[in-house]
């Protein structure tokens, strides 16, 4: 019996070639693009880690905005977050400054505190 449908036609014929300009998928090892900011980093370093766990043992584990104790390695509302109180803009010493930082719960950090920062971006 013969077949009911023909060939199909080829959709990507007149599709441009790739160039070598940029990689077609992304690797874990691929170079940062300049969208992202040069500060991000500073959140993976040791001595970031050190200091916040530093932060969130001083403040006992407390929330310095709600009170509600703080589950340190969380994903929840009440996962710890060290909050810079001025934002820093990436401004390496007012990140780094251990006055301007503050242990928070997460759901305080990116609600309450994240919306204040861009309503402020705005004016």
């Amino acid at each position: 019996m013969p077949a009911r449908l023909g060939a199909a036609p080829r959709r990507m014929a007149n599709a441009p070639a790739p160039t070598n300009d940029k990689p077609a998928v992304l690797s874990p090892s691929a170079p940062a693009t300049s969208a992202r900011p040069h500060w991000k980093k500073w959140y993976h370093l040791a001595r970031w880690k050190k200091l916040r766990r530093e932060v969130i043992r001083e403040a006992e584990y407390i929330c310095a905005q709600t009170g509600v104790v703080l589950m340190d390695g969380g994903r929840g509302p009440n996962a710890a977050v060290v909050d810079h109180i001025e934002p820093h803009k990436g401004d390496p010493v007012l990140f780094w400054k251990r006055e301007n930082l503050q242990a928070v719960c997460k759901h305080w950090h990116d609600s309450v505190k994240q919306a204040a920062e861009r309503a402020a971006e705005i004016r």
